[in-house]
C-alpha cells in the first residue's frame, strides 16, 4: 500500500497519526531480560487502522489509566488481562452466550436489590419475618467481602457485595430502636445506648419462633463448622491462618448457607402463613442462584 506522508515545520504536527497498539499484549506474555540472554527476537508491524478501530484502542487505553489510578494498576491490569484473554481464547458462540448471561445476571441482581430496599422501606410490621437472619446476613456479607478481597476477586464482584452489605446495614435500624441510656456514658463524655427490637416483632409469637430456631440451629452448626475446618487444614493447602480461617467460614456458609433458611422456614411453619415475605426478590435471588450454578 502506498502512503502520503506531510510534515509540518512550523508546528510539527505531521500524518497518518503513528499510533503503537499494545493493547492485546498480555502480562504474562513479558518476562524480564537479563544478561544471560544472547539475542532477542523483535517483530514489528507496519498497517492501517480504521477510524473506529483508533478511537477504540485510544478511548481503552485512556479507560485503563483512569482505573488505574483508582483501583491501583496492578489490580486494573490483571482485571484487563482477564478481559482480553476471555475475548482471544474462548470460542465466539460461547462469548455471546456468556455476556448475554452476565447481562442477565446484573439485571436480576439490580432487581434483587431494588425489590429487597422497597419491600423493607414500606415494612410496618415485622410480624413473620426473621430478625435474627438480618443480622446473620450482615456477617455472612462481611465475610463474602473479606473473601474477595483477600482472593483478588475482579472489581465487578466486589461492588456487587459491598452494595449486598450496605443494604443489610440499612436494615438495622428497621429492625431495632436504639435508646440513649440516662445518666451513663462510655469514659465519661460518649453517650451510651441500647437497642432493643421493634414491637411489632417482640409482641409476637415471632421472636419466640425465631429465638427457638437459631436455638436448635447452633447446635448443629458448630459440629459442622468444626468438622469442615478439620478437612480443609488436612486437604488443602492455605497460604496463611487469615486465610485459612476465611476460607473456612465462606465455604462453610457456601456450602451449607441453605440450612440458614430454616429459621423463616420454621417461622412459616408456626403461623401457618408466607403472606410476609418479600417473594420478588427471593425470586430474583432463585433465578441467580440457578444462572451461578
Amino acid at each position: 500500500f502506498n502512503l502520503v506522508f506531510d510534515f509540518e515545520i512550523y508546528t510539527g504536527k505531521y500524518y497518518p497519526v503513528l499510533y503503537l497498539n499494545d493493547y492485546w499484549n498480555l502480562l504474562s506474555d513479558y518476562y524480564p531480560i537479563n544478561d544471560t540472554m544472547d539475542h532477542l527476537n523483535l517483530t514489528v508491524t507496519v498497517a492501517p487502522i480504521q477510524l473506529w478501530k483508533w478511537q477504540m484502542y485510544v478511548s481503552q487505553n485512556v479507560r485503563q489509566s483512569w482505573y488505574g489510578n483508582i483501583l491501583g494498576d496492578e489490580e486494573n491490569d490483571d482485571d484487563q488481562d482477564a478481559m482480553k484473554r476471555a475475548l482471544v481464547e474462548t470460542n465466539p458462540y460461547l462469548l455471546v452466550i456468556t455476556i448475554v448471561v452476565s447481562i442477565v445476571h446484573t439485571i436480576f441482581e439490580i432487581l434483587a436489590f431494588k425489590n429487597d430496599i422497597q419491600f423493607w422501606r414500606t415494612r410496618k410490621s415485622l410480624e413473620g419475618l426473621s430478625v435474627r437472619s438480618v443480622f446473620f446476613n450482615i456477617f455472612q456479607s462481611f465475610i463474602v467481602l473479606l473473601y474477595v478481597f483477600d482472593n483478588e476477586a475482579n472489581t465487578m464482584v466486589r461492588i456487587s457485595v459491598s452494595v449486598g452489605i450496605l443494604i443489610e446495614l440499612w436494615k438495622v435500624p428497621k429492625v431495632l430502636n436504639f435508646e440513649r441510656v440516662p445518666n451513663e456514658a462510655w469514659l465519661g463524655f460518649i453517650p451510651k445506648y441500647k437497642y432493643v427490637y421493634k414491637q411489632s416483632y417482640t409482641d409476637t409469637s415471632t421472636s419466640d419462633h425465631d429465638r427457638m430456631a437459631f436455638k436448635y440451629l447452633s447446635w448443629m452448626l458448630f459440629p459442622l463448622v468444626i468438622g469442615y475446618a478439620c478437612y480443609l487444614l488436612m486437604y488443602h493447602e492455605q497460604k496463611s491462618w487469615y486465610s485459612f480461617c476465611l476460607s473456612t467460614v465462606y465455604g462453610f456458609l457456601l456450602t451449607f448457607g441453605f440450612i440458614m433458611m430454616t429459621p423463616q422456614l420454621f417461622i412459616n411453619y408456626k403461623l401457618k402463613s408466607v403472606s410476609h415475605l418479600p417473594w420478588r426478590m427471593m425470586t430474583y435471588k432463585a433465578l441467580n442462584t440457578f444462572i451461578d450454578d
